[in-house]
């Protein structure tokens, strides 16, 4: 009985050691996971290439930025072969839609893609997909041009590539209304 008395509290205590051994080891790993980045900049222009290409010379891209008049627009410009027009599409968008935007591409963390490690994938007569950001930091010290960009030979998580694919559904949701398409020179 006398042993039992010992025992019970000494058990106890070692569970309790245990447990406080184990909560620390999880605090400790929580705490050396870098804060993530704190993007100040203001958008001045998003740039979208889906992956393309072909022995045809194919383009496709999209631009977020203003216009001359300091309007928020969509430009999409499309070539199908070398020696055809290229076609450019601008579309409207709202001021308040590109807000929200930047305000999503800033705080989901989209940003830090750029410093994934190389992936050893290539492929030749293919244009990657890629996204660039260009954002400017003048009032917090930067450039009034700081380029953020991440393209396709990195190396992504499943986690990764669904916030990429949130990002082209955001941006295609700023589309608005077709405003013009024009033919420039054969390329």
């Amino acid at each position: 009985m006398k042993s039992l008395r010992i025992i019970i509290p000494l058990i106890i205590i070692a569970l309790i050691l245990i447990c406080a051994l184990i909560y620390f080891l999880r605090n400790a790993k929580a705490r050396n996971v870098p804060a993530p980045k704190v993007y100040e900049g203001t958008l001045i222009e998003f740039n979208h290439n889906p992956g393309y290409g072909d022995e045809n010379g194919a383009i496709h891209d999209e631009c977020l930025k203003r216009n001359d008049s300091g309007e928020w627009i969509i430009e999409s410009r499309d070539l199908e072969c070398i020696g055809e027009p290229m076609i450019v599409t601008t579309y409207e968008v709202s001021s308040d839609d590109v807000l929200t935007f930047e305000t999503f591409v800033k705080e989901s963390g989209i940003l830090d893609l750029q410093d994934r490690p190389e992936s050893d994938e290539f492929m030749t007569d293919y244009r990657p997909w890629n996204y660039i950001f260009a954002f400017d930091e003048s009032a917090t010290g930067g450039s009034k041009r700081e380029y953020y960009s991440f393209s396709q030979y990195l190396m992504y998580s499943d986690k990764d590539f669904a916030l990429i694919k949130e990002l082209e559904e955001r941006f295609k949701a700023l589309q608005g209304k077709v405003i013009s398409t024009r033919k420039e020179k054969d390329y």
